[in-house]
């Protein structure tokens, strides 16, 4: 994996999220890809902090398509 020289957060706590299904119920997801990393982390039954870091040269991509981004 290339290690971005730096990164900036793009995070938001939501009272939407259902989380993952037992047994896996209440476990923190952090994934790494090439251009920096992500979590998602519950914090209670009804609020979880959904967040990424991204190096900025990928901020133009994201800030334009995020859904293309995501996939890319």
């Amino acid at each position: 994996m290339k290690t971005p020289s730096a990164t900036s957060p793009c995070s938001a706590a939501t009272r939407a999220a259902a989380g993952s299904p037992a047994p896996n119920g209440g476990n923190i997801l952090c994934a790494s890809f090439d251009a920096g990393w992500l979590w998602y982390i519950p914090l209670r039954d009804d609020l979880t902090s959904v967040g990424a870091m991204i190096a900025p040269e990928h901020y133009p991509a994201v800030q334009n398509d995020p859904r293309t981004a995501c996939r890319t």
